[in-house]
Formats: C-alpha cells, structure tokens, sequence
C-alpha cells in the first residue's frame, strides 16, 4: 500500500501561482484543485509581495482603486462587518486582498 505523501502548505501556493503563469483563471484552478475560490485567491495573495502577481492580476483596477479609497473611511470589526457596510458589488475576496495591500 502507497503511503500519501503530505504537501507542504508553500507547495500548494507555488502549484496555484504555476497554474496562474499558464494563464489559468482563479475559478479555473480552483475547479482543477478542488478548492475554494478564495482559497486560490488567498494563494496567490501571498505573491503580491514578491512582485511575482499584481493586486490589478486578481481584481479590476478600478475596483482596487475604489476599495482602497472606501476602506480606510470605514470602521469596522471584522471583514463581514465591513462588506455589510459598503457596495454588494466588491467580493469578500476583493475586500480582503485590498486590506492586505494596505497594511
């Protein structure tokens, strides 16, 4: 009997981040993994600091512009709290990678 070798949590970011650089959409990887959409997007989240994937990669640039003037002008206590606060139309996705960029 094979014995099912466990995946470091980095292998399975750099997996989605190869998917991506072959031009797979988020929905597409997610679909292909059996993940989560937010899940892919959290993955590739995790390079925007090392400049290997853009915010305006993951979401419409006039959204990230949008967010990144909203948010600060709200108080809140936690994502939920926030997303109930403003336009149905920003995803918690959207949300939270525009939170990111601004810490």
């Amino acid at each position: 009997m094979k014995k099912k070798t466990k995946r470091k949590k980095g292998d399975t970011k750099k997996t989605s981040l190869e998917l991506f650089k072959k031009g797979k959409s988020v929905s597409q990887i997610a679909h292909e993994r059996e993940l989560n959409e937010n899940t892919v997007s959290g993955h590739l989240a995790s390079f925007i600091p090392t400049g290997e994937v853009k915010i305006t990669d993951l979401i419409s640039e006039r959204h990230y512009n949008e967010l990144k003037d909203i948010i600060p002008k709200h108080q809140f206590e936690n994502l939920s709290d926030l997303k109930n606060q403003i336009d149905d139309k920003f995803s918690y996705a959207e949300i939270r990678l525009v939170m990111d960029s601004l810490k």
